[in-house]
């Protein structure tokens, strides 16, 4: 079940790279951004790869870093579906994944998965917006 929004953050696309492959054309990029994460101000780097499957479809998996004003640090990792909203980079997505951190603070996230939305501009510029998904039973 849906539970408490872990963050919201935006950014800008720092970087491209087509990657060989056999199928698919296979697209590498990189972002950088800030936000909150569970009310902290937090940066954000991150990478992730995406297929262009046709009529505006769009699968692709990602690796992001979270570091909060406190010091935490917190890994995620997911994939997502996304398709082709208009001309350049735009873009919107629905994505899973899930964070890993030690980080006192952050701990809470260890226990949840998570879906967001991340939407991006024809320029690069993007939002991302994440919440909790956990199931019924691990809600008490």
């Amino acid at each position: 079940m849906l539970g408490e929004d872990i963050a919201d953050v935006s950014g800008q696309l720092t970087g491209t790279k087509v990657l060989e492959s056999d199928g698919p054309a296979k697209i590498e990029a990189s972002i950088k951004g800030s936000g909150k994460l569970l009310g902290l101000d937090a940066t954000v780097i991150g990478t992730y790869w995406q297929t262009i499957l046709g009529e505006g479809r769009l699968y692709g998996e990602g690796r992001v870093v979270m570091m909060t004003s406190d010091g935490g640090v917190a890994k995620w990792t997911g994939f997502g579906i996304g398709s082709v909203t208009g001309s350049g980079f735009s873009s919107g997505w629905g994505v899973c994944g899930h964070f890993q951190t030690d980080s006192p603070n952050l701990e809470r996230l260890n226990d949840v998965a998570t879906v967001s939305e991340y939407d991006s501009d024809e320029n690069g510029d993007w939002t991302w917006h994440i919440t909790e998904w956990k199931s019924k039973a691990a809600s008490g």
